[in-house]
């Protein structure tokens, strides 16, 4: 996978909340996620784990969006879509070999 966090979005139906030039080429578990991975974060998993992450991009659930920090926001780049943990999957899915 290389794709664009911006393509990712689009993809997804999703909104971009930072860089969308930023090419990520993995997707990955949120803690065990590098600079080029784009992982998600789980509906029920605590927003402190965020800064834990050295995760390139983070899909986000949009109910979860007011839990992230101006800081969050500035610092990391995000997809906001409706379900992170289904788009995630999709992604997933996408990227099986048929």
């Amino acid at each position: 996978m290389d794709a664009t966090v911006g393509a990712l979005a689009a993809q997804l139906n999703g909104e971009v909340i930072g860089d969308a030039d930023l090419v990520v080429i993995e997707l990955m578990p949120l803690g065990k996620a590098g600079p080029s991975a784009l992982s998600f974060l789980a509906d029920d998993t605590p927003i402190r784990l965020l800064d834990r992450s050295s995760a390139g991009a983070v899909l986000i659930s949009e109910s979860r969006l007011a839990d992230i920090s101006d800081d969050q926001k500035t610092s990391s780049t995000f997809i906001l879509v409706e379900d992170a943990m289904a788009s995630f999957l999709s992604l997933v899915e996408a990227e099986q070999p048929r």
